[in-house]
């Protein structure tokens, strides 16, 4: 039997659910107040060990807690993409694409094919629709910009390096989409740029409001789907790792991507100096399978499907 510990409140979107899955599998999940309380435990579980408040508040000591017991740990977090349906993302050691363990490498079709099925979304043709480049913000001190941290002081330090770069090889105009969490900065950036290269053609979207940014009881702020709005005058879209890229890679908009743990990384697009001459020939078909799973459904939590597909990962499929 393997047991596998949280602490209270730190992963309650998927507790009961990942209890009711265990146990159907002969398997323990256990919830208990602080780590200091005595428990056995063979892996634990958090939501986003990667957090940059690491050493702040109630969470700093659970986090350094799970990160020097040496043992395998599970990571909850946000859905990869349409997460306001209600699906989490799961993995050992990582959320991210390349760190994480999903258990997703060549993956067959029939997650994806059921996804497709209950959520209606189309994988459209690649195609430009616009003349803009579009640079999609991300919220300032997430967990997800820990490394671009490592090279820049914030995060529009390192989009004000990407637009230099790209006005190197294009003129086109562009486009800044602030997250909805730090819209004054897109602002302040486009500003700034605008008066230390008068030439430069940047704009901030207006289309503000998107599904993508929304977790399912947030649904009520969002007025409406910008991000769509947006694509349809995109050339190509520019990230970090934010998983708005999924979207438009769904919609079939070339999409650069400069973080290995993004959740696009096998598609992207590569090369600044490629960006007037665009790669439309790239196969979505594995990446689809791939990462539908990544990310389950509540019940299929319950019903112990989750973690009848990532305990082997760690323990092996004879374990008992």
């Amino acid at each position: 039997m393997v047991s596998v510990v949280g602490i209270k409140g730190a992963v309650k979107t998927v507790q009961a659910c990942l209890q009711k899955g265990l146990a159907k599998h002969g398997d323990s999940f256990k919830i208990i107040e602080s780590f200091e309380e005595p428990h056995t435990a063979d892996a634990y579980i958090q939501t986003n060990l990667l957090k940059p408040k690491i050493n702040n508040g109630w969470q700093g000591p659970m986090y350094r807690f799970i990160r020097d017991s040496g043992k395998p740990f599970l990571v909850n977090e946000s859905a990869s993409f349409r997460r306001h349906l209600g699906w989490t993302r799961l993995g050992w050691t990582s959320y991210k694409w390349t760190e994480g363990q999903f258990g997703n490498e060549n993956s067959p079709p029939d997650r994806w094919n059921k996804f497709q099925k209950e959520t209606g979304i189309q994988i459209k043709d690649w195609k430009s629709r616009g003349d803009k480049i579009i640079i999609m913000g991300q919220k300032e001190g997430d967990s997800s910009l820990l490394n671009l941290y490592k090279e820049y002081d914030s995060f529009y330090d390192w989009v004000e390096h990407i637009i230099l770069e790209i006005q190197k090889h294009t003129d086109r105009p562009i486009l800044l989409r602030p997250h909805p969490r730090n819209l004054s900065r897109g602002t302040k950036l486009s500003n700034k740029l605008q008066a230390k290269y008068p030439k430069l053609d940047i704009s901030v979207s207006e289309n503000t409001d998107s599904l993508a940014d929304y977790l399912p009881n947030e649904l009520n702020q969002c007025k409406a789907d910008g991000l769509y709005q947006d694509l349809q005058s995109a050339h190509c879209v520019i990230t970090y790792n934010s998983l708005s890229s999924i979207e438009s890679i769904c919609e079939g908009i070339p999409t650069y991507a400069f973080e290995n743990g993004s959740m696009i990384w096998p598609i992207r697009q590569q090369g600044l100096e490629n960006i007037e001459n665009l790669n439309y020939e790239i196969d979505r078909t594995q990446w689809c399978n791939d990462i539908a799973y990544t990310q389950w459904t509540q019940k299929e939590h319950s019903r112990g499907e989750s973690w009848e597909h990532l305990k082997p990962i760690i323990f092996g499929d004879n374990n008992a």
